[in-house]
């Protein structure tokens, strides 16, 4: 089962069943992409290995090229994808290791991700790149059968100084305030049509 914190649509996402307390090895992505937004904002891998430490993890960082050897790869429990910018991301990891995530991970090992990482384990993601139409697309992991979209609702917010908003959304059926940077959502109605995809959050109705 593939769980969905789809806010408003959909945000990030916990591939099987999420941070398990007896998983020992965290394979974390770490190179171009992994938060290079702006100046305010730096070390995704680098949170998110100090997270799975927490929790009891040893940690690897795995470059762009996924030059790890084979024996951590089959040990590891949790592959996690930081936050940052994914059109750097995807154009960065090579295609074996992309190949190597989306096996491990249908093999059963835990997908968690941070924002970027949700776009990654779609089919299909992107956005409008400009007023004309054009869009950015690319290929994802196919961790889930849908497109992953850009969330705008917020734009006129933003600018490189002020890229986020503490969001208050409904998650399992409460309300609670996450941080959001420029994440992902995904179409409620495609998300219902597939069995294996469960919705437990969801983003706010924006205030017009």
């Amino acid at each position: 089962m593939v769980r969905l914190l789809s806010l408003k649509f959909l945000l990030f996402i916990f591939a099987s069943t999420a941070f398990q307390a007896n998983a020992k090895t965290a394979l974390i992505y770490k190179g171009p992409g992994s938060c290079e937004v702006s100046k305010s904002t730096s070390g995704c891998s680098e949170a998110s290995a100090a997270i799975a430490k927490e929790l009891g993890y040893t940690v690897h960082f795995v470059g762009p090229k996924g030059d790890l050897d084979e024996a951590i790869w089959k040990n590891a429990d949790l592959w996690i994808q930081p936050g940052g910018l994914v059109r750097n991301q995807v154009a960065a990891m090579k295609p074996a290791l992309l190949e190597k995530i989306r096996n491990r991970v249908k093999a059963g090992i835990d997908y968690v991700v941070f924002c970027d990482g949700a776009f990654l384990a779609a089919d299909e993601f992107g956005w409008e790149i400009d007023d004309k139409g054009n869009w950015y697309k690319a290929k994802g992991l196919g961790l889930i059968p849908v497109f992953g979209h850009y969330y705008s609702d917020y734009d006129e917010e933003l600018d490189d100084d002020n890229l986020a908003k503490i969001l208050d959304v409904t998650w399992a059926g409460k309300k609670r305030s996450v941080y959001w940077e420029l994440g992902p959502y995904f179409e409620g109605d495609e998300v219902k049509t597939k069995s294996q995809i469960e919705s437990i959050a969801y983003y706010p109705k924006k205030k017009s």
